[in-house]
């Protein structure tokens, strides 16, 4: 994604799949890491993915809402967005 003056924006991230077989706080911190958030994020996931909320609910400065469920005041209070 780019802005009006063609800058990439790196807040957004959108990961294809996120799969945990069982909810690992620390595998969704890793994986936090390795796309560079280092601020507040909301992870946006589809209703169906219960163990990646779970997953993240332990991590400080995450927080999780359902994709369905996005709103103005969520995206505006955190610096991060990951939308699976």
């Amino acid at each position: 994604m780019v802005d009006f003056e063609g800058n990439v924006l790196t807040e957004v991230k959108v990961v294809e799949n996120l799969d945990f077989k069982t909810p690992r706080t620390s595998e969704m911190a890793t994986m936090l890491g390795a796309l560079g958030v280092n601020r507040t994020c909301l992870v946006a996931l589809p209703h169906t993915n219960r163990e990646a909320a779970l997953s993240a609910r332990n991590i400080a400065e995450v927080d999780t809402i359902r994709i369905d469920q996005l709103n103005v005041f969520d995206l505006l209070n955190h610096r991060f967005l990951v939308v699976v």
